[in-house]
């Protein structure tokens, strides 16, 4: 009786992070965004978003899958340009491996500003795809100088 209460006082749930990193806690709170957990022999309550979470493994056995909401497209060369994902929020690519920052301008006087703006983000696109990486996160983006027509649009590539 001893051995088991014992092992039901140590059981511990496993947290897999995106990047593999494991965490051997206690899942007090599973909710469709976030865990709040605490760590062995704490009482602090932690929060993580389920975002960078790969699954969940509970004491119990069960297994949860934390599906993220952007998937992270494999990409091959440049040629997968088309693949790859833009996002303006930071969350999207906690746990992912930072590759480069990166940029990219277009303008034209000959081009609508809505046209002048897609091109930039497909020659982001097309950069990002071009060092492997499948999403990029817009940092920055600004008139580029060029009247009310060119852009400048600043990233970070990630894996």
């Amino acid at each position: 009786m001893f051995l088991l209460s014992c092992k039901i006082i140590f059981a511990q749930d496993i947290v897999v992070m995106r990047d593999s990193t494991r965490m051997n806690v206690k899942v007090v709170e599973s909710n469709e965004k976030n865990i709040i957990f605490t760590y062995p022999n704490e009482d602090i309550r932690n929060e993580k978003s389920k975002k960078i979470i790969a699954y969940i493994i509970y004491a119990s056995g069960r297994r949860e899958e934390c599906k993220p909401a952007i998937v992270i497209p494999t990409i091959s060369g440049k040629k997968d340009w088309e693949k790859v994902v833009i996002t303006r929020d930071k969350e999207d690519v906690n746990g992912l491996t930072k590759v480069k920052n990166i940029s990219s301008i277009s303008g034209s006087v000959f081009v609508s500003r809505e046209k002048a703006y897609d091109d930039t983000l497909d020659k982001l696109k097309k950069k990002t795809a071009k060092i492997g990486c499948g999403i990029v996160l817009i940092v920055n983006e600004k008139p580029a100088g060029m009247g009310d027509i060119g852009y400048l649009i600043i990233g970070e590539a990630y894996k």
